[in-house]
């Protein structure tokens, strides 16, 4: 009987073992997530920025005109 408990004993150490690999695993994916998210969401900011950016009219060069006589 001796036995039985000693390997029910180890089956459950294992399967806690493999649990915990597994919310690892789990917490790794989503810290990834964020990261591609973060990316993502930096590269999408940077292209609107560009395209405000492109969208308005150059400034004026040489000397400002007078606006007063």
């Amino acid at each position: 009987m001796a036995w039985v408990a000693f390997f029910a004993v180890v089956a459950l150490g294992f399967y806690g073992t493999r649990a915990k690999v597994k919310d690892a695993e789990r917490i790794t994916a989503q810290e990834k997530a964020r990261e591609q998210a973060a990316k993502y969401a930096e590269a999408r900011a940077l292209k609107e920025a560009e395209e405000i950016r492109a969208s308005q009219p150059a400034p004026r060069r040489g000397r400002p005109r007078k606006t007063h006589p």
